[in-house]
C-alpha cells in the first residue's frame, strides 16, 4: 500500500546504519486511522510514523512510500517503508538522459529531441498521462507508441532515481551499479550521504566528491572526511600495504581535502573526528600508530594465527629414507642433498616452503614428493592448488596430477576488488595441501585459504622468493620465509640444461648482483636510443618470432614496466601490434566498451578473477554473436561470453605489463628496458620478467638500465607486520603450553 506524503519531523535516527523513525503528513484517507494524528496547521492533514533505513528527509519534496502496517506496543501502528519514491518536477537535462537510456523502447536520440522541444519538463507526465498526443510526433506510429506505453509503465522504478542522477552527470554505467548496489532506496540513501558512491567501483573520492559538492555538501562534512580517509586506505592497499602509519594517513588525507581549489581548508581537529568516528564504528583499526582497515587488519592478523596454531601441532613425524631412495630409482633421478632435505621437510614439518629460481629443479622435488605421499598415505586427499589458472595447469602437466587455483578450490565467486568480502569460502578436506606460485598470493586470498584448512592437514607452499610480489596488498610468501619458523628449503643449483639454460643462470646471476650477462641465440639484447625506437623494434621482433613460431599468438609476449607510460608502454605497444598483427575488415566484427575496441580475433587478458578465469589469463576472441556479446576461448577450450558491461575487464595483450604476467610462461619474452624506466628498475622486476621465457629472450633497450635494474635489489617495501605477527602469537602459545 502506498502513500503520498511530505515530511513532518524525525523522532529517532541511527547515523551507523540509517534506520530512522520519521513522521510525514499526508491527505490519503487510506491511513489507517489509528495510524493517525492531528496535523495542527492544517485539519486535512494527518500525520502518521514510519520506520526503515534512509528514510527521506526533505520538507520541499513529495514522496510516496510503500510499506506495510505494522503494530507497535509503545508508539502504536507505523508504517515499515519497503519502497520509497521521491515526486520530482524534473529536469530539461535528466528527461533528456532517460529517454536517451534505451530503457524506453521506441525512443531514440532524435525522438527524444522532438519530444522535449515539444513538451519540455512536462514530457514524462504527457507519456504516462496522455500518450495519444506522442502520435504528433514524427515518426511515431500507433504500434511505436504501445511499444512505448509499455516499456515506459515497465522502467517507471527507475525513473526518477535516473533524472535525478542525471542532473550530477553521472553516466548510465555508473547508474546501473547505483541501482544495483542501493536499490529502490538509492535516491535517498544518495541525497542521506552521497559519499556512499566511495563504495562502488569505479568511483573514487574525487568523482563522490564533486557528486557531493553539487548536492550541496560543506567542505567539513563529516561523511566527506570519512570518505577521504578511506580512500586513501584503500588507494595505499592497491600500492601493496596492508596499514599506513597515522600520521602518513592524516597528512595524504588532509591533502586530498584540501586539493580543491576555491574550498576552505579542513581543520585537523574536523580530521581527527573523522578518524575516530571511523574507529568507534570498527571500519578502520588503530594498532600501535598503524592504521588499518578493518578487512586488512582481519586478513593479517587472523592468518598469522592460523600459521602459528599450525606450527604449534606436533608433527606426526614420518620415516621416508628407504621411499627416497626407491622413487628416486623409479623415476631414474639422482636428487642432490638439498634436493633431498626438501622432501624430508615436508614429512617432518606440518608447514614447509621450498624455493628457488627456474632450472632449480622445483618440479622435480615436487615429483618425488608426491610419489612417497601416495605410497605411504594411501588413502589421504591431497590437493594441488596455485594463484592463478596458468600456474594451476602448469602445475597439472608437470605432476600428471588435477590441480586447481585456490578460488575454484576454496569456491569463491570473485576477488574483493571492489572492497567487498567474499563470504562463499569451502572447508579444504585435503590431508596434504600443496600451493606452488606462493609468492603471486595476497594477503586476502592467503586468510581465505589458511581458514580453509582442517587442523592436522600439512602445508608446502612453493615459489621463487626473488619474484614480484603479489598484485594485491601484503608481501606473504617474504614474510613467512622471514619468520623463521617454518622450514625452508632454498634451492639455488641450475640443473636445467635444456635449450632455456641461459635463462636460467642469466637468473641466477641476476639474483647475485651479477652484470655480466651470457647471450646468444637464446639470450639476446638489442640496444637503442630512444623509446620510439624501442617501441618499433619490440614490433619487428614480434612479428619476426611470431612467423618463426607459426603465427601462434600463444607462444610470444611483449613485457613492459609500464601501462601507460611513454611509447614503450603496452597500452601504446597493444594499438599498434593489433593493428599490423588483426587488422580491421568486413569479415571481422568489433564490439565496443567505453573506449576500448575489440575485434574478432583479438588476444584479449581478463583483469579481474571473475567467472571461473583468473585475473591476468589470456584468451582469444573467437565470436562477437547476435546479442552483440564478445566470446573469448582461453586454453582447455573453456568459453566465456561478455556483455559491453563485462569488457571492462578486458584489455588486449599482445603486450602486457610485467607484474600481469607474472604466473605466466611463454616460448618467447621480447622485453623493453629503457632509462625512461627509472623508477620501476629493480632486480625483481627484470628477474620476474626474463624468468617467464621458457626459450628464448630479447631484451630492447639500454643495457645502462638493464645492469641498474640488476643492482637495485630494494624490494617493494610493502607495509606489512605478518611476520612480527607469527613471531608474537607463537610466543604466545609457547607461553600458554609452558603453564599448563
Amino acid at each position: 500500500m502506498s502513500f503520498k506524503c511530505k515530511y513532518n519531523f524525525t523522532r529517532y535516527e541511527n547515523p551507523s546504519n540509517g534506520f530512522s523513525i520519521v513522521s510525514y503528513v499526508s491527505d490519503d484517507p487510506q491511513i489507517p486511522d489509528e495510524a493517525k494524528t492531528e496535523y495542527p496547521s492544517n485539519k486535512l492533514y494527518s500525520s502518521f510514523m514510519a520506520l526503515g533505513r534512509y528514510l527521506p528527509q526533505n520538507p520541499e519534496v513529495e514522496y510516496i512510500l510503500d510499506g506495510t502496517w505494522e503494530l507497535d506496543s509503545v508508539f502504536g501502528l507505523q508504517l515499515r517503508v519497503e519502497v520509497c519514491d521521491e515526486i520530482m518536477p524534473g529536469t530539461l537535462d535528466g528527461i533528456k538522459r532517460y529517454l536517451n537510456s534505451g530503457l524506453i523502447k521506441g525512443i531514440g536520440d532524435k525522438t527524444a529531441d522532438e519530444l522535449i522541444s515539444k513538451f519540455g519538463t512536462d514530457t514524462l507526465k504527457i507519456i504516462e498521462d496522455e500518450p495519444e498526443k506522442l502520435l504528433a510526433i514524427k515518426g511515431i506510429s500507433s504500434e511505436r507508441l504501445e511499444q512505448i506505453i509499455e516499456s515506459f509503465a515497465l522502467s517507471k522504478p527507475n525513473r526518477e532515481l535516473m533524472i535525478f542522477l542525471g542532473q550530477y552527470g553521472i553516466s548510465d554505467a555508473l547508474y546501473a551499479k547505483i541501482r544495483n548496489e542501493f536499490g529502490s532506496g538509492a535516491m535517498f540513501i544518495l541525497k542521506k550521504n552521497p559519499y556512499v558512491l566511495c563504495s562502488i567501483s569505479g568511483v573514487g573520492f574525487k568523482k563522490a566528491d564533486d557528486i557531493a559538492r553539487k548536492m550541496g555538501a560543506k567542505h567539513n562534512d563529516q561523511n566527506r572526511i570519512k570518505c577521504a580517509i578511506l580512500h586513501v586506505l584503500k588507494e595505499s592497499k592497491i600500492a601493496g600495504h596492508l596499514f599506513l602509519p597515522q600520521r602518513e594517513l592524516y597528512e595524504k588525507s588532509k591533502e586530498l581535502l584540501d586539493s580543491v581549489q576555491g574550498l576552505p581548508k579542513v581543520s585537523n581537529s574536523e580530521l581527527n573526528n573523522g578518524f575516530h568516528s571511523l574507529a568507534d564504528k570498527n571500519e578502520i583499526v588503530h594498532e600501535s600508530g598503524n592504521i588499518y582497515s578493518w578487512l586488512s587488519f582481519r586478513n593479517e592478523s587472523e592468518s598469522a594465527k592460523a600459521i602459528a596454531l599450525m606450527l604449534s601441532i606436533k608433527c606426526n613425524e614420518v620415516e621416508i629414507e628407504e621411499e627416497l631412495i626407491n622413487v628416486q630409482d623409479g623415476i631414474g633421478i639422482e636428487l642432490s642433498e638439498r634436493q633431498q632435505d626438501a622432501v624430508r621437510s615436508v614429512f617432518l614439518n606440518m608447514a614447509s616452503i621450498i624455493t628457488g629460481g627456474p632450472g632449480t629443479g622445483k618440479t622435480t622435488v615436487l615429483k618425488v614428493i608426491l610419489e612417497i605421499y601416495r605410497k605411504i598415505f594411501k588413502d589421504e586427499k591431497i590437493l594441488l592448488a596455485a594463484p592463478t589458472g596458468k600456474a594451476a595447469r602448469r602445475m597439472a602437466e608437470s605432476t600428471g596430477m588435477p590441480a586447481y587455483t585456490l578460488h575454484k578450490s576454496l569456491q569463491l565467486r570473485s576477488d574483493d576488488d571492489d572492497g567487498k568480502e567474499i563470504r562463499a569460502m569451502a572447508k579444504l578436506e585435503e590431508n596434504f595441501i600443496i600451493v606452488d606460485e606462493f609468492s603471486m598470493v595476497d594477503m586476502g586470498l592467503a586468510y581465505m585459504m589458511l581458514s580453509a584448512i582442517n587442523e592436522g592437514a600439512r602445508l608446502l607452499f612453493v615459489g621463487d622468493a626473488d619474484q614480484l610480489p603479489s598484485v594485491g596488498a601484503g608481501n606473504v610468501f617474504r614474510e613467512l620465509i622471514q619468520c623463521g619458523l617454518i622450514h625452508t628449503t632454498y634451492l639455488d643449483n641450475v640443473y636445467r640444461q635444456s635449450s632455456g639454460s641461459l635463462i636460467a643462470q642469466n637468473a641466477a646471476k641476476i639474483k647475485n648482483d651479477d652484470i655480466n650477462l651470457l647471450y646468444g641465440s637464446e639470450f639476446e639484447f638489442i640496444e637503442c636510443e630512444t623509446s620510439e625506437e624501442a617501441a618499433q623494434i619490440a614490433m619487428a621482433t614480434y612479428e619476426k618470432e611470431l612467423e618463426m613460431l607459426e603465427q601462434d599468438l600463444s607462444k610470444v609476449q611483449i613485457l613492459t614496466p609500464f601501462r601507460k607510460r611513454g611509447n614503450a608502454c603496452s597500452n601504446n605497444l597493444n594499438e599498434i601490434l593489433r593493428e599490423r598483427i588483426n587488422p580491421p575488415s568486413s569479415d571481422k566484427p568489433e564490439i565496443q566498451s567505453g573506449l576500448k575496441t575489440f575485434r574478432l580475433g583479438d588476444r584479449i587478458m581478463q583483469i579481474k578473477n571473475k567467472n571461473g578465469i583468473s585475473n591476468g589469463e589470456i584468451g582469444f576472441a573467437v565470436e562477437i554473436d547476435s546479442a552483440r556479446e564478445l566470446i573469448l576461448e582461453f586454453s582447455d577450450s573453456r568459453i566465456v561470453h561478455y556483455n559491453a558491461t563485462d569488457c571492462q575487464m578486458l584489455e588486449l595483450s599482445y603486450a602486457t605489463t610485467i607484474h600481469k604476467s607474472q604466473g605466466s610462461e611463454y616460448e618467447t619474452v621480447i622485453i623493453t628496458i629503457l632509462n625512461d624506466f627509472f623508477i620501476m628498475l629493480r632486480r625483481n622486476l627484470i628477474y620476474t620478467a626474463i624468468t617467464r621465457a621458457k626459450k628464448k629472450v630479447v631484451l630492447i633497450g639500454h643495457k645502462q638500465a638493464l645492469a641498474t635494474a640488476i643492482l637495485k635489489n630494494d624490494i617493494d617495501q610493502r607495509n606489512t607486520l605478518l611476520c612480527q605477527r607469527i613471531l608474537n602469537f607463537n610466543r604466545q602459545l609457547e607461553i600458554l603450553n609452558a603453564s599448563i
